[in-house]
């Protein structure tokens, strides 16, 4: 994805709400896909807590033989929109592409593992991550434009959607909140000047293909 600009709304649902939202997007919506993904997150420091003020967003994700390094471009934490970059490799090369970016300075990061539920609800992308590593689901809803175009109207769009779904996104506090209790537990933690990249890929194979 080339020169776009990605504005998305995230809501951490209570079980109430996903039985509830499930039920209208199964409804009204179209189901595109349920798979499962495994995701490498780069944080900056050796506790794994992420930095507010961090504008770089690395991700490594994988879902069977695809993979996606992804880096979002904006404050991470806040409701504003983000430019997104992404390049797609075979999930075979993830060995290769953590030595390049360890010998460029990113060697923690903090592994997800989710079963995924994607639907088109009229012009959005909507997601449900049930988080298999700890226990949380939660709501995404996205769309992406241009970075020549205006951001107002999709804004106001994505909030309309959530009111319809009698949801409320995450604000800044409660996304900070979230993202530390996931960076906490420490199976995820990977600090790859402690353990050999090999090793590592071999030890979690199953989750990188996402047959675990």
């Amino acid at each position: 994805m080339f020169d776009m600009i990605e504005i998305e709304k995230r809501v951490l649902l209570a079980k109430n709400d996903l039985t509830r939202v499930r039920t209208f997007l199964d409804r009204n919506a179209s189901k595109q896909d349920s798979f499962k993904r495994f995701t490498l997150v780069n944080v900056p420091n050796s506790d794994f807590t992420q930095d507010p003020e961090n504008a770089i967003d690395l991700k490594i994700r994988t879902s069977g033989e695809e993979a996606l390094l992804t880096l979002k471009k904006g404050n991470w934490h806040k409701d504003t929109a983000r430019e997104e970059y992404e390049v797609r490799f075979e999930t075979s090369q993830i060995a290769e592409l953590l030595n390049i970016l360890v010998a460029l300075g990113k060697r923690f990061f903090v592994a997800i593992y989710v079963f995924r539920s994607k639907y088109r609800y009229r012009d959005f992308i909507i997601t449900i991550d049930t988080f298999l590593l700890m226990e949380a689901n939660v709501l995404e809803i996205e769309i992406v434009k241009q970075k020549t175009g205006t951001t107002h109207e999709a804004e106001t769009e994505l909030r309309d959607c959530l009111s319809e779904l009698e949801l409320s996104p995450m604000d800044s506090d409660q996304t900070k909140a979230f993202i530390a209790r996931q960076n906490t537990i420490a199976q995820c933690q990977i600090d790859f000047h402690s353990v050999e990249i090999s090793k590592w890929c071999l030890d979690w194979r199953d989750f990188i293909r996402c047959i675990k």
